[in-house]
């Protein structure tokens, strides 16, 4: 990550520790504003990191209260990471999330990089989300355009690798890219010119194409019907 962007995620954890996010009482009807916003965080360093850009860090855990937080994001970024990375973690309850992780590191190595940085395009946690109702707030909401500003400038110039689910009813073509609002405001943050993209398909069912990796430059999309998950790499 560049030193301006995490210079801003400190900035903005520490307004959220003062309370200034919740000046816009909204947030707090769709995320949990009591625990810290995560923005970021490396879950492999490398010389050549991959930037994972997923849609919020899901449902809060109680380290992440704001109860017994460090005083800087940078230090609470290296025990979010300690956590996820945990047997214990796996054990309880976090297991299809580890899973995730772990087939995130291997997918960054298929494509060539010995990093992984995971990054929000919303920074707060939820339980669960409406993509659609994501999308209002992103547009209604000073506090989330600011932030969306600042990572898509963050992510032009950087590798980023996302991950969507699509319907199973037709095989995965370069159309499906169009079909979901919500994957298309996420290119717009991540650098992605659909129309740059090349694509092979990854897995088949049958005739019909039902993951496939999407890729141009240094930007990649990972399309799997019913399922915003990593495939197999026994391609």
């Amino acid at each position: 990550m560049s030193p301006e962007f995490k210079d801003y995620c400190e900035r903005l954890f520490a307004e959220w520790q003062r309370d200034l996010t919740l000046q816009e009482p909204q947030l707090e009807t769709l995320f949990q504003m009591e625990y810290a916003p995560e923005p970021y965080f490396e879950i492999r360093k490398g010389k050549k990191p991959l930037h994972m850009l997923l849609t919020n860090p899901g449902a809060a855990m109680e380290f992440q209260h704001r109860s017994d937080l460090p005083r800087d994001y940078q230090s609470f970024a290296a025990i979010s990471q300690t956590v996820y990375l945990s047997e214990g973690f796996r054990r309880e309850g976090g297991a299809n999330a580890y899973r995730r992780l772990i087939k995130s590191l291997a997918f960054a190595e298929y494509l060539g990089y010995d990093g992984l940085i995971n990054v929000e395009t919303i920074p707060f946690h939820s339980a669960s989300l409406s993509k659609q109702k994501a999308l209002q707030f992103s547009r209604s909401s000073s506090v989330l355009r600011r932030y969306q500003q600042e990572l898509k400038a963050e992510l032009n110039a950087q590798p980023v690798l996302m991950v969507a689910a699509c319907g199973s009813k037709e095989s995965i073509s370069i159309g499906t890219l169009n079909q979901s609002a919500w994957l298309t405001f996420q290119m717009d943050i991540a650098g992605i010119n659909p129309d740059e993209l090349e694509w092979e398909p990854l897995t088949r069912k049958g005739d019909k194409v039902t993951s496939a990796l999407f890729r141009g430059r240094n930007k990649y999309i990972v399309l799997t019907m019913g399922s915003n998950n990593l495939p197999s790499l026994d391609l």
